[in-house]
């Protein structure tokens, strides 16, 4: 699902990394956050990660609180099921709109400059 994830999010494919799960505890989160963006910029490539899906919700408040508004964000929810639900826009756009339904759904989050 992180391949399908990565192809259908619209962000550049030839070089990513993936960060698995990022920090429980919402400061340490926030800097892995910032630390994501860092890397996006500095390597010109999408950093895909996940969350544990009840936390999700959470982790999509930090992404807005720290992600420049021109940062993209791809989101992937229910990767081939029958709810898919696979949106990228830039955290401008995202901090627009009323939150997808993240909670307790599988979900990738893509992140690129």
């Amino acid at each position: 699902s992180i391949m399908m994830a990565l192809m259908a999010s619209g962000l550049g494919g030839q070089k990513f990394a993936f960060h698995g799960y990022l920090p429980v505890d919402q400061g340490k989160r926030k800097h892995a956050l910032q630390q994501v963006w860092r890397a996006a910029c500095d390597e010109k490539s999408t950093q895909l990660f996940m969350e544990t899906p009840y936390r999700n919700e959470a982790l999509f408040k930090d992404i807005l609180e720290v992600l420049p508004a021109q940062a993209r964000l791809s989101i992937a929810v229910n990767i081939t099921a029958a709810n898919e639900f696979i949106s990228m826009k830039t955290i401008g756009e995202w901090r627009k709109i009323a939150p997808p339904k993240l909670h307790k759904e599988p979900c990738i989050f893509a992140v690129a400059q």
